[in-house]
């Protein structure tokens, strides 16, 4: 199947992912993340095959701005001030155009590529809600380095903790960052060779410590890139 129709077994959704063992279609909602890399639910050994979904934050967008204020307002915890388990050396091999290459894992500050777009983080920092919960904040750049057509998609850029679970960004919240400039970040189309600042806020359990925020771009994007959430010494 021609990878620009490919659609997931389970649900039909259009995807360019497949699924390392069975090499049917997988979407980002169905997909779980194994070691040698992304597996359908059955494959990946699921007791009865369901699909594993990801939790994510869902706040009405009546809230969202008195959220972003909240967020903008504390005193957030900057990554480089904690501490966090040590980057490997390398990370999965990426796929850039029709080769496959192992390249450093990046890390705040540094380039990191998936298809057409390039990503780089800026800063990223928590802060605790009034209710239960924290509320998080990525900020990064993206450039299509492409010379064509490209598309930013914000639902399918991820937070992922120690433990390998995957959270997704809240939509509501991020569209109200006065940075975002009133942009929808749920679709986003790239002109080729310019660099776009974006934020993207995720609501979070109080009990998750994010790692890694993991982009996908598109065109030759298959497995996303991995960014550590902390600076090189």
């Amino acid at each position: 199947m021609d990878t620009d129709e490919l659609a997931c077994a389970r649900d039909g959704v259009p995807t360019r992912l497949r699924c390392t063992k069975c090499d049917d279609g997988i979407c980002p909602t169905c997909m779980v993340r194994t070691p040698v890399g992304f597996d359908c639910p059955t494959c990946a050994g699921a007791a009865d095959g369901s699909r594993r979904r990801r939790p994510a934050g869902v706040s009405l967008v009546a809230g969202a701005a008195v959220a972003v204020v909240v967020l903008v307002g504390l005193n957030l915890t900057r990554s480089g001030s904690t501490s966090s388990p040590q980057a490997d050396p390398l990370q999965p091999a990426a796929v850039v155009g029709e080769t496959t290459v192992a390249t450093r894992q990046a890390m705040i500050g540094e380039e990191a590529r998936d298809g057409q777009l390039v990503f780089v983080v800026q800063d990223f920092a928590c802060a605790p809600k009034s209710t239960p919960g924290q509320l998080c904040q990525l900020r990064f750049t993206v450039k299509n380095v492409s010379g064509g057509p490209a598309t930013f998609l914000g639902k399918f850029q991820y937070l992922v903790d120690d433990q390998h679970k995957v959270y997704g960004a809240d939509s509501a919240l991020s569209a109200a960052v006065p940075d975002n400039g009133a942009r929808g970040i749920d679709q986003l189309n790239v002109n080729p060779d310019v660099v776009v600042p974006l934020v993207l806020v995720y609501d979070l359990p109080e009990t998750m410590t994010p790692v890694e925020a993991q982009f996908k771009g598109t065109g030759a994007s298959r497995f996303g890139v991995n960014v550590r959430l902390e600076r090189r010494s």
